[in-house]
């Protein structure tokens, strides 16, 4: 899997070179739904998620983050 460090500089370029908030997303929540998701990842996406223009957007990503924290 990715190591904390790669996974955070994948959030990142999604986020910052990413034009659509779909495209966005779709890494993000592919991240997310990995088994080796790290706690420095979840950190970067919450610091981040403004960067993200549509609010239905970041409550995808608030949601895939919780769902994953309630499986746990």
């Amino acid at each position: 899997g990715l190591s904390p460090e790669a996974q955070v500089h994948l959030i990142e370029a999604a986020l910052g070179r990413l034009a659509f908030d779909n495209a966005k997303e779709e890494v993000l929540l592919t991240l997310i739904k990995n088994p080796g998701f790290s706690s420095a990842a979840e950190r970067a996406i919450l610091d981040k998620l403004d960067r993200l223009a549509f609010s239905s957007s970041k409550k995808k990503i608030l949601k895939a983050i919780s769902d994953r924290k309630n499986q746990g």
